[in-house]
């Protein structure tokens, strides 16, 4: 059986997620501002929340209410049915996502209607004898953008762009689906070499070698809501942990990470273990040591998260880490390599790049700035 399904993803990665969608499920979703649509049975369902690197969400849809005043919207929630009991017996916790400009005032409100049905659910249920003695409870979703409200059940859990091997979580806090998205932009597979020049807690190395050796983002998660649903079985719990096996003879991988911070490296060796990626290396050097670490010519894929200064930064000390990161990229790229980096100073990017004749290829808005896709002229 086909459920109407949405999948919530961050701004700007939308076009990725669609392409993971097809690529794991085979099915073509339809973009809704930062909602991905699709129909799917429950076992893709449960396969998709186990493998998806791009997405932050996966739920089924009980109901798609259009509005154009909060007034219509309070009305119209009184009048629908929302009826989860084909799935769990009954609901004990509703969450939010505000995709609007909603004020949490609105917010509050149209919880409130939603927990009245839910309310009446739970009225019908006591009074049903025959109900089962064991009661499956879930979390329902709803989802508010400009003018449409999605009732929802939720299928992952905590989001999925949380990564359980991640438990050092250096700042930047990056979610794991814009690393993922940094590392696909940046057009790395497997027998490229891909070096991070400040890989922090390493989240961007790890999702580079889970991504060429085709580990499941979900064999590091111990328990998803759909494990919760009525249709999760045996049979299923079995297909996902076969996932587990697929790629047990790993491919030979070049990654490094390198930070001039001795904290930094210790927080991303102790990630790399828990994500059990052994074959990635580390050193502990600041960026002006590139040239020292790799040969001229020797790196295919460069990345980098480039901070935007702080208080305790001089102006000139931000500038010379872009100066810096570029004259060291200039040296180690190879003709066809590329650049990936993340960063709120765009007027620092381009002023540099083009020094050391690179262009930019592709530009995003996401969370913490944008991400810039580089090559060379």
């Amino acid at each position: 059986m086909k459920f109407n399904s949405i999948a919530l993803v961050h701004r700007g990665i939308e076009d990725i997620a669609k392409d993971e969608i097809k690529e794991i499920i085979n099915k073509n979703a339809k973009p809704e501002n930062e909602i991905l649509k699709f129909s799917a049975d429950f076992e893709e369902l449960c396969k998709l929340n186990y493998e998806s690197r791009s997405l932050s969400k996966v739920a089924v849809l009980l109901e798609k209410i259009s509005f154009s005043k909060e007034k219509d919207l309070l009305e119209k929630i009184q009048k629908v049915s929302i009826e989860p009991e084909n799935f769990v017996n009954s609901i004990d916790k509703i969450e939010v996502y505000n995709l609007s400009q909603a004020d949490s005032d609105m917010i509050s409100r149209i919880k409130s209607e939603v927990n009245k049905k839910i309310l009446d659910l739970r009225k019908k249920d006591d009074e049903n004898k025959e109900q089962e003695k064991l009661e499956i409870k879930q979390r329902l979703t709803l989802v508010i953008t400009k003018n449409k409200l999605y009732v929802c059940l939720d299928t992952s859990g905590k989001p999925l762009d949380e990564r359980d091997f991640i438990i050092h979580n250096n700042p930047p806090n990056l979610h794991g689906s814009i690393s993922y998205a940094l590392v696909k932009l940046s057009s790395y597979s497997k027998g490229k070499v891909f070096v991070d020049a400040l890989c922090q807690g390493g989240k961007n190395v790890i999702e580079a070698a889970h991504h060429a050796q085709k580990i499941p983002v979900g064999m590091f998660r111990k328990k998803f809501s759909f494990m919760n649903f009525k249709q999760f079985n045996d049979n299923i719990q079995q297909k996902l942990e076969k996932l587990n096996q697929v790629n047990k003879k790993k491919e030979e991988i070049e990654i490094y990470g390198v930070d001039s911070y001795i904290g930094n490296i210790k927080n991303a060796r102790e990630n790399l273990r828990v994500a059990k990626c052994k074959d990635i290396k580390l050193f502990q050097r600041s960026i002006d040591w590139l040239d020292t670490l790799f040969d001229a010519n020797s790196v295919d894929i460069l990345i980098a998260y480039l901070p935007r200064g702080s208080r305790k930064t001089l102006p000139a000390d931000t500038a010379n880490m872009y100066r810096e990161f570029f004259s060291q990229a200039s040296y180690v790229l190879n003709e066809k390599g590329r650049i990936g980096i993340i960063s709120s100073r765009e007027d620092l990017v381009k002023n540099y790049m083009k020094n050391f004749e690179f262009r930019i290829s592709e530009e995003r808005e996401v969370e913490l700035g944008k991400i810039f896709v580089i090559e060379r002229f």
